[in-house]
């Protein structure tokens, strides 16, 4: 199994809610949410900081609590822009942005013990990479997806490949500078780690790869990999793709009948089921964060545009599909990031959405839980499963009631 659930035997600490945060990562475990990482504006210095790695927040969407953990091991530094996911209890994470620049190491987190270990090649006294492994080049906002125990990364902005591991694209760097001067720009490269062996690879693709981008978002439904928008120098795309992992083949631009989404980049894009993905928010080509929630219907390729009751524009944010497809959507910026004159917005509470009805029992027991006040007697002649559920929730209200008095609460947004 490629992800199963953070275990209860190492220490935590129940809190009421998170900081907001901007480029994080956030991985779905069971249901619940995982987040590491990203960065704020710091009210008393006027500057951005990174948040502190050595913890992790967990969102229990079901309980709907936070819970911060301490890890051990070894700790990575501050980062936005990396990618996050989770593989056999392990949560990888890999490349992003520090004080020091783009970095490319490779780590993960034992979910079981919450330990980190490193994977990056220690470098030797003469600049050579050990055992010469070549390596993918630094880099931050590219995709990641897992299949079949390996992990995918694709595009991004960063640094021109130098001794790294170079793609199998004949060329695939545009320069971030209109002179072509820069040391940092967009890529296309499609980058491959696999958990097993260790190692890196880029394999070679047949077809028509999406142009060098960053910002971008992808999901991976069965062995397909759709790739979504993002920038490509100062174009902000809504272009569609897809690479067929059995035969690693791209499809080149897919053709899209009827409405799309407008072109975006710092979007998320979500697989609901396998045929079904939902994209949100992200930042348009004026310069707008956006609100709007766009239905994937992939068999037949077509976008419909969701309702949305609630103006909360979000760019640079994350979501997750956790439990009974239940979409979480943390963080992010809620104005104009590229506006220096003014601090960024970085909302902290949760935008809930579901492109259906949660299951039955579900809904009612937290209808029972809404009326407690006349349900809690028969609560004991329930199943203990269920007894069990509407006491922890009583429990985890009790402690939020402490602390929550002045804090923003979560919002619930049910598209059916």
């Amino acid at each position: 199994m490629e992800s199963e659930s953070v275990s209860g035997r190492h220490k935590w600490t129940h809190i009421c809610d998170v900081e907001g945060r901007i480029g994080h990562t956030a991985s779905a475990i069971n249901d619940s949410m995982i987040i590491w990482g990203g960065y704020r504006d710091d009210t008393e210095t006027l500057s951005e900081k990174y948040l502190p790695s050595k913890t992790v927040q967990i969102y229990h969407a079901d309980l709907q609590f936070w819970i911060e953990h301490e890890t051990t091991g070894f700790i990575p530094v501050g980062t936005s822009g990396a990618c996050s996911c989770v593989i056999d209890n392990k949560m990888y994470v890999f490349a992003g942005h520090t004080l020091d620049g783009n970095v490319d190491s490779l780590l993960y987190l034992d979910l079981n013990t919450m330990h980190w270990t490193n994977l990056t090649p220690t470098v030797d006294i003469t600049g050579g990479v050990e055992d010469s492994i070549l390596w993918p080049s630094p880099r931050d906002k590219f995709t990641m997806w897992t299949f079949n125990y390996k992990i995918y990364c694709f595009g991004g902005f960063g640094p021109k490949v130098g001794q790294h591991l170079i793609s199998s694209l004949p060329s695939g760097f545009v320069p971030g500078d209109e002179n072509g001067t820069s040391f940092r720009g967009w890529n296309n490269h499609l980058m491959v780690y696999d958990t097993v062996t260790n190692t890196w690879s880029s394999p070679l693709c047949k077809g028509t790869p999406p142009c060098a981008r960053a910002a971008h978002a992808a999901i991976r439904v069965r062995g397909q990999a759709y790739i979504f928008g993002g920038r490509h120098k100062n174009q902000r795309l809504n272009d569609l793709h897809c690479l067929d992992l059995v035969k690693m083949e791209w499809s080149g631009e897919l053709y899209v009948e009827g409405a799309s989404p407008c072109g975006r980049s710092w979007h998320t894009f979500t697989a609901v089921s396998d045929t079904q993905a939902f994209l949100y928010g992200g930042y348009s080509n004026a310069r707008e964060p956006l609100g709007d929630a766009w239905q994937l219907h992939i068999a037949s390729r077509q976008w419909s545009q969701l309702t949305v009751d609630l103006n909360s524009p979000r760019l640079w944010h994350t979501c997750c599909c956790v439990g009974d497809r239940e979409l979480l959507v943390f963080g992010g910026c809620a104005n104009d990031i590229l506006n220096y004159q003014e601090r960024n917005i970085t909302p902290k509470e949760i935008l809930h959405f579901r492109l259906q009805p949660a299951k039955l029992q579900k809904l009612c027991l937290e209808k029972t839980f809404l009326e407690k006040d006349w349900t809690s007697e028969q609560w004991d002649l329930l199943p203990p499963i269920l007894r069990k559920w509407l006491k922890q929730k009583m429990e985890i209200c009790a402690q939020q009631q402490m602390c929550l008095k002045n804090s923003e609460h979560g919002i619930s947004c049910v598209i059916a």
